[in-house]
């Protein structure tokens, strides 16, 4: 399985090539109001890097959010774009989820935590199964900083990139991921888009929207951006 996988729903965007879960080549970018100019043009390179034609990608991964609305709609604007230009198979990939994947040596409970704004974060719930598996136990919610705060287990796990503003403020007993870990990467969307592919997963092209409550408009230099890449597409 080759895939592309897009990470734009933090501050650091990041996109990446892999073949089944090993990587073949990874881009980041630390300023994201560049990330419509810079993602087609890193997603060619490295499809150029990995010897690879367009037609080449059998899935495309991409977070679908919680996170940066300005981010979302980007990637998932151009995961869709290469989708349909290309055939590929296409999957979204929960935010949280990914920051969950990525944590690393921790037990009992993981919470996740997003900053959001306004003095709230995304934050849900996870636990690893015997099997090595993590699953959900909670619904993906959005609470005030200072309910989560109040709401953590003690001896629980706390990782995510919204710990940059509440670390400080955690309640004793509470263990922290290494801060390596806690912004999600194209890499992890990748990995994960597989093993949800091989499971059977697929999901609607047409029904694949951004996790965000308000309709945001799409710039006109974004949208030519993005329909000559397609036309780029299918040319090759």
């Amino acid at each position: 399985m080759r895939i592309l996988a897009l990470e734009t729903s933090s501050n650091r965007v990041s996109a990446a090539i892999l073949e089944h879960q090993q990587v073949i080549t990874e881009a980041n970018l630390d300023v994201p109001q560049q990330a419509a100019r810079w993602l087609t043009s890193a997603i060619a390179d490295q499809l150029t890097c990995a010897g690879w034609n367009p037609a080449d990608i059998q899935l495309v991964a991409v977070t679908s959010g919680p996170g940066s609305f300005t981010g979302l709609r980007i990637g998932v604007t151009t995961a869709k774009t290469f989708a349909y230009a290309t055939h590929a198979d296409i999957l979204a990939v929960n935010t949280l989820d990914v920051v969950a994947a990525q944590a690393k040596h921790w037990e009992g409970t993981l919470e996740t935590v997003i900053d959001a704004q306004r003095q709230q974060v995304f934050t849900c719930r996870y636990i690893r199964q015997t099997d090595g598996t993590i699953q959900r136990c909670s619904e993906v919610q959005i609470v005030d900083n200072s309910q989560w705060l109040d709401n953590l287990a003690h001896g629980s796990w706390v990782t995510g990139s919204g710990l940059q503003r509440l670390e400080s403020q955690l309640p004793k007993k509470i263990q922290v991921v290494d801060p390596n870990y806690w912004k999600p990467t194209a890499v992890t969307v990748g990995q994960l888009a597989n093993q949800h592919h091989l499971a059977g997963r697929r999901d609607d092209f047409w029904k694949i929207t951004p996790n965000y409550l308000s309709l945001i408009h799409i710039s006109e230099p974004t949208r030519q951006r993005l329909i000559s890449y397609a036309v780029f597409c299918l040319k090759k």
